[in-house]
Formats: C-alpha cells, sequence, structure tokens
C-alpha cells in the first residue's frame, strides 16, 4: 500500500513541484504546461500565445475555450458578471471595441468584448504585490487613541 502511495506521489510530482494540468489557466503562474519565468516553449497548443523576452516566458495571453482558470473555472466566453462575481470590481478600462479588467494582485486580466461583455482573452503574468495603504500597526496605533 505504502509502494502504490510512494508511486502516486511520483506522478504527481515532478522535479519538485505539482505537475501542471493541460487546459488549466493558474493565474500568475502557468497554463498547462507553459510556465511564467521558465524557458519560453518551440511549440505551444493553438489558442495559446507566449510572450517570450530573453527566451523566458513573461506573459501568456489565452484566446481558446478549452483552458479555464483554477477554482472560479472562467474561460472564454463567460461575462463580465461571472469575474466580477468570483474577483470582485475592479476599474475597467475602455478602449474601442474591448474592455480591459485587470488584477495585476493576482497576475492575470480579461479582455472583453465591448458589445457582448463577454470574455475573448484572458492574459496570464507575474503577480505584483500591491503595497498596503494602511499596516496593521497604523490601525492598531488609532484604535489605542
Amino acid at each position: 500500500m505504502i509502494v502504490l502511495h510512494c508511486f502516486m506521489l511520483l506522478l504527481i510530482w515532478q522535479s519538485g513541484k505539482a505537475m501542471q494540468i493541460e487546459g488549466v489557466i493558474v493565474p500568475g503562474e502557468s497554463v498547462g504546461n507553459i510556465t511564467i519565468g521558465e524557458n519560453c516553449p518551440d511549440k505551444y497548443p493553438n489558442g495559446i500565445t507566449p510572450d517570450c523576452e530573453e527566451k523566458k516566458v513573461t506573459e501568456i495571453s489565452i484566446t481558446s475555450p478549452e483552458f479555464y482558470v483554477t477554482r472560479s473555472k472562467l474561460r472564454i466566453g463567460n461575462d463580465i458578471s461571472d469575474i466580477v462575481r468570483f474577483y470582485g470590481k475592479a476599474e475597467p478600462k475602455i478602449k474601442n471595441i474591448t474592455i480591459l479588467i485587470e488584477y495585476p494582485n493576482l497576475g492575470i486580466d480579461f479582455e472583453l468584448s465591448k458589445r457582448e461583455e463577454r470574455i475573448v482573452k484572458i492574459r496570464i503574468y507575474q503577480a505584483t504585490a500591491m503595497e498596503p495603504s494602511r499596516t496593521l500597526d497604523f490601525y492598531k496605533e488609532q484604535f489605542k487613541k
């Protein structure tokens, strides 16, 4: 029994990290087996476009409904209410024919058709740490006064 569990763990883990599941978008990290910060792949699935600098993946664009975001299950074709329901409100940037909703602290953006308000593109990139406007110590000091 222990040998079976060890074998299963070997199948699940590869090179010290979990294997990526084909078709899964992990915000700020990966799409399928293409990972931010790793070598730029020579081949990649239709509907996936990695952007690379110095042969390393810096961001990944997704335009295929075959791929979905972990936990939220968002994919190409979902509407704006699905994004807001899962990720919360964000200030949209309105362009000519698209709406861009950005979540830089999570490493994911959604581009929507302005006319239909449905996702037409998902972009994954390294998440940026947001500087908190107030620290916990600030609020503790306010309560002491």
